[in-house]
């Protein structure tokens, strides 16, 4: 199945798709991270209609928005993915009420991915704009500075919303505010843990789908890795790298590495052809 899923793929990336569909694409994907934002205000400020619309449980998710993901980095993710198409739009735009809207729904989307708080989407949404900035400012630099401006005023909106309003959950009064220093730190020991795995099994890796299991009895095994800092059911060590190297090995490591270098060798072949190309 997997084969024929990766014929598929091939077959589709031969097809040539034209500029009209490619802008309605982006469209789509735009729209539907629109919608996502309006998701999230809604868990993030109507917890009551939230758990009873989409059963988001506010407590257990500190606030924190995922819309229909269940999972905040991915809705992080997709928002950002939703800012680089929407600034794609924005920078070849001619329309000026278009562009206001492309506007619009960028900063609702920055302001959204602040009270998220994921730092994965927020870092993605920050790589893609810059690139995408870099591309087009000297093609459009008063449209490009016109647009970034009122998304970082946003952002910072949400930054403060997020550290100084409250939200009346079951009565009581909570904040959005996240503390990120103990969830760094132990991703920090959780990689430390999985890069010494890998080194015990460098080359046939520990076996697809055991991640956690395994996980768990090296912890056990060698408590000078982990001083008390670890604990509980840990599914994934927050790295794809070393998530597939530590799972199939070496081979599964250079399937990643070729992955990435046959994006790279795509991006190549787009700037070639022009800066919309490669947007």
């Amino acid at each position: 199945i997997l084969l024929l899923a990766g014929v598929a793929l091939w077959l589709l990336s031969r097809v040539s798709i034209r500029a009209g569909s490619k802008k309605k694409i982006l469209q789509a994907i735009f729209v539907l991270a629109l919608v996502e934002c309006a998701i999230g205000l809604i868990q993030t400020f109507l917890p009551n209609l939230a758990l009873h619309w989409f059963e988001y449980n506010w407590l257990r998710n500190q606030g924190r928005p995922f819309g229909i993901f269940q999972q905040v980095n991915l809705f992080g993710s997709f928002l950002a993915t939703g800012m680089g198409c929407g600034f794609l739009l924005l920078v070849q735009e001619k329309r000026a009420l278009l562009r206001r809207s492309y506007v619009c729904g960028l900063c609702l989307m920055a302001f959204i991915l602040m009270l998220n708080q994921s730092r994965t989407g927020q870092l993605g949404a920050i790589l893609i704009i810059i690139l995408l900035a870099l591309l087009f400012t000297f093609q459009e630099p008063s449209r490009v500075l016109a647009s970034i401006s009122p998304m970082l005023v946003c952002a910072l909106a949400g930054v403060w919303v997020v550290h100084h309003i409250t939200v009346n959950v079951d009565g009581q009064l909570y904040t959005l505010g996240r503390d990120y220093s103990a969830s760094t730190h132990i991703r920090m020991n959780i990689l430390k843990v999985t890069w010494q795995m890998i080194m015990d099994k460098p080359w046939l890796g520990w076996g697809y789908g055991a991640f956690s299991a395994q996980f768990t009895r090296y912890m056990a095994a060698h408590p000078e890795l982990t001083p008390g800092h670890l604990g509980g059911w840990i599914p994934h060590p927050h790295n794809e790298l070393l998530f597939a190297w530590f799972q199939g090995g070496v081979i599964a490591f250079s399937g990643v590495v070729l992955l990435v270098l046959g994006w790279l060798k795509n991006m190549v072949v787009a700037l070639r052809k022009g800066k919309l190309a490669a947007g």
